[in-house]
């Protein structure tokens, strides 16, 4: 059994911010308009710049990524979410454990719920959900936890109902 260090909530919510620059960039593949990508990948930089610094060196942070189906756009948004990891992890001299912590679904909703309940027993410190289906489940599996979900690929998160309500206050991040 490996063993793996532990960081404060603090830490692990800026790499799990780290992690949403690289979801973030992942979206110019699945019809985000130029515009925002364009202001997603500025406010990316600044998040992954801020996220890594202040993660110390030598820790691990175990990355669960979920893929709903074997597919180019999803195959190749899953591939820069590892790429941008490995970029971060080198440059800031952290290690993002995924490769132990990956799963397609294979369009298989029961597959989904299993891999969700398996993530937060292995204690992931984020979960990258890739497409609707996926996001849905993972924020379903997590809902008791205090393990954040990064999604892509998913056209509309209001009308998904992944994201809280206009009259709904959004907590603050610690």
């Amino acid at each position: 059994m490996k063993t793996m260090n532990r960081i404060s909530r603090r830490s692990f919510l800026k790499a799990a911010s780290a992690a949403a620059v690289v979801s973030a960039l992942g979206l110019t593949g699945c019809g985000s308009s130029a515009g925002s990508t364009a202001s997603s990948t500025a406010a990316s930089g600044a998040v992954s710049s801020a996220a890594a610094s202040e993660a110390a060196a030598g820790q691990t942070f175990k990355v669960g990524i979920v893929n709903y189906v074997d597919h180019a756009s999803l195959n190749q948004i899953v591939e820069s979410v590892e790429s941008r990891l490995d970029e971060v992890a080198k440059e800031k001299g952290v290690t993002f454990d995924y490769a132990d912590y990956y799963a397609n679904a294979q369009a298989d909703q029961t597959n989904l719920n299993q891999i969700g309940a398996d993530l937060v027993a292995d204690g992931v410190d984020v979960i990258v959900a890739v497409a609707t289906p996926t996001a849905a489940t993972m924020l379903a599996a997590v809902e008791d936890t205090d393990i954040p979900v990064v999604y892509s690929a998913v056209t509309d998160p209001a009308a998904a109902a992944l994201t809280p309500s206009p009259t709904s206050p959004v907590p603050p991040m610690p």
